[in-house]
């Protein structure tokens, strides 16, 4: 299925480019394991029990993704289309990422690329790592950032974004109280990976 879903783009693509542009289009495979999420906003939301006592998230957590797509080529630089997924852990909460992002490469020196993009995000269902019960609804969030890429076919990719994501929290077990019905865990992303173009 995701490879009818590329391979529409690159139809897509080719119909409205202009002839001069088409040569330029190209699939792409972004991988991002080194990945820090400072989700400082999260330290306001406890999780108290009679039984299990306190338990909070941590200001920290990683964020590894794959994405793939398209680079379309556009003097002087190129257009990024990207869908891919990930995984957030956050020493008390754990949830799948999926995500869609657009983004310019603008060349700034040669085989040196740098420009913003913005995307949407979707964790689906997120658990509660704790020993307290506790259930999330999914939601959806939102990245916006700014880029750096290092290279040719192969290169290093360098990203600092802002994430934007609140999950809600689903009517609470009894016995089990929340000081708010919802933790926010926005922050700053850092990532760092490679780039592979074909």
């Amino acid at each position: 299925m995701k490879r009818l879903f590329f391979l529409g783009l690159l139809a897509a693509a080719n119909l409205v480019l202009p002839d001069q542009a088409r040569a330029t289009v190209n699939f792409d495979v972004d991988i991002m394991p080194a990945s820090l999420l400072a989700n400082f906003k999260a330290d306001d939301f406890w999780v108290t029990s009679d039984i299990w006592g306190r338990e909070k998230p941590s200001s920290f957590s990683t964020l590894p993704n794959l994405g793939a797509g398209l680079d379309i080529g556009m003097t002087p630089g190129y257009i990024g289309l990207r869908a891919g997924a990930g995984i957030l852990l956050n020493y008390n909460i754990h949830s799948y990422m999926f995500y869609g992002t657009a983004g310019w490469y603008h060349e700034v020196k040669p085989s040196v690329f740098f420009g913003p993009h913005v995307g949407l995000t979707y964790f689906p269902s997120p658990e509660w790592w704790g020993d307290i019960p506790l259930d999330f609804e999914s939601t959806m969030g939102y990245v916006i950032g700014l880029h750096v890429a290092a290279g040719d076919k192969i290169s290093y990719l360098i990203s600092v974004d802002y994430l934007g994501m609140e999950f809600d929290v689903v009517e609470p077990h009894p016995g089990v109280v929340v000081t708010k019905d919802r933790v926010d865990m926005s922050g700053i992303l850092a990532q760092f990976g490679i780039k592979v173009q074909f």
